[in-house]
């Protein structure tokens, strides 16, 4: 049992341990000083990060037809970033330079892909020093990991796979939750629009057919 006793966030209502004091000065939150988390800390102290949902860093592991993996072991993951924004999900990679860019519109949210699958870093640096340790190769060292795999259309309209190892593995699957299901949201209505029955509902409700026409419809169609 924890000793320390939890604040809450006067931002966002978070149950933090450890609080940031905000403003007001030293003498209490009757001068102005509130208690925030550190995410929301960090929005108010830089007000040009208010719009990241997410900012973690990331392992990419291939998936990408103009990023693929070189070297042993089925490759070694690329390290970087992840950001998340309103419009877009960014990843930079840190030696190389380069980024994928994935526009929130152009993501095929009924396709991402969220699993758990043998951590293959961890393996990679265990058996490497292992290798250094005793000058024999060793891969009896193993643990999971969560993988995400993002697809979406580039610019040129073709389907690229992603996958990515990220550090808040649980932030993230949330913000893909809300977007799958807000795409799914907008889905409803187009197939609602395509349903011969709603159709008809719609017209006999701005009075361009009478009820007797829309029952004998209705029933043609039932």
């Amino acid at each position: 049992m924890s000793l320390i006793k939890k604040e809450k966030c006067e931002k966002c209502g978070k149950s933090v341990r450890f609080p940031i004091v905000y403003g007001g000065g030293f003498w209490g939150k009757d001068k102005g000083r509130i208690l925030l988390c550190s995410d929301c800390y960090n929005k108010l102290k830089h007000p040009e990060k208010a719009n990241i949902l997410l900012e973690t860093s990331a392992t990419y592991w291939g998936g990408h037809m103009k990023y693929p993996l070189s070297g042993l072991l089925g490759g070694i993951g690329e390290f970087g970033d992840i950001r998340i924004v309103e419009k877009e999900i960014t990843f930079v990679s840190s030696r190389k330079k380069w980024v994928i860019s994935m526009p929130m519109g152009r993501v095929l949210w009924d396709k991402v892909l969220v699993s758990t699958e043998k951590d293959i870093g961890y393996e990679q640096k265990m058996s490497g020093m292992a290798f250094f340790a005793t000058g024999l190769p060793m891969t009896t060292y193993s643990q999971q990991a969560t993988y995400f795999t993002i697809p979406y259309k580039d610019k040129n309209n073709v389907i690229q796979s992603p996958k990515f190892q990220v550090k808040k593995a649980k932030e993230l699957s949330e913000i893909l939750y809300h977007q799958i299901s807000k795409a799914k949201k907008a889905e409803k209505p187009k197939e609602d629009e395509e349903n011969p029955l709603e159709i008809l509902k719609v017209r006999f409700a701005k009075g361009q057919i009478s009820k007797k026409e829309f029952e004998e419809m209705k029933k043609e169609l039932a």
